[in-house]
């Protein structure tokens, strides 16, 4: 297999001490190269995240989520007494809910609605997202310390993510997940992601 660079198709990272993601929406057969020049903990999978809900009680009216697809992002609005939310955004109206699940379904039923390329399975409280086709990312203004939102993956200076030496290529597959993120593990640097095609 012979890889040959496809320049017009390269992004580049900042390598820093908190992880740094690439959206690189890799199809199945794509071959990238990854290379950074600092050693880095290096984690690859499809775009995912959970979102942990808490019951209305503890949520403040106007407090909200937002889900960026990398093209669009969409704004989810809660509102706790069901007077309408600011303009631009959704409506999650949980004035009659009371539990975390609740909160959790009327948000679900809102996603899907809205953002149909996203699937969104539900555990009690906790919402799971996934997409195959839209690199998704998830952040809160939620002022309940309890209510969070992990976007996925995140690599982490332990198992689960791989050492990546200075300067050392490494080809990543499409069919592992189409989002990479690096974690700095010496000093600073810059990690570049480029498409190639194989002969």
């Amino acid at each position: 297999m012979i890889l040959s660079p496809d320049c017009t198709t390269s992004l580049e990272v900042a390598v820093t001490a908190t992880h740094a993601e690439f959206a690189a929406s890799m199809a199945a057969k794509d071959h990238w190269v990854l290379i950074s020049n600092t050693a880095l903990w290096l984690k690859q999978a499809n775009p995912s995240g959970t979102i942990t809900c808490v019951a209305k009680a503890s949520m403040a009216d106007t407090d909200y989520i937002t889900i960026n697809d990398g093209t669009t992002s969409v704004l989810y609005e809660f509102d706790t007494v069901g007077d309408g939310v600011t303009g631009g955004r959704i409506q999650v109206n949980i004035s009659g809910a009371t539990s975390a699940t609740d909160v959790a379904t009327i948000l679900k039923a809102a996603i899907v609605a809205n953002q149909s390329y996203i699937t969104v399975t539900q555990a009690s409280g906790v919402l799971t997202l996934a997409s195959t086709t839209k690199n998704i990312t998830i952040t809160e203004n939620v002022a309940n310390g309890s209510f969070t939102v992990v976007y996925g993956p995140i690599a982490t200076a332990a198992a689960g993510s791989m050492y990546i030496p200075a300067n050392y290529p490494v080809i990543l597959r499409g069919e592992q997940g189409s989002n990479v993120s690096v974690l700095r593990d010496s000093a600073d640097g810059k990690a570049s992601l480029t498409k190639h095609f194989e002969f």
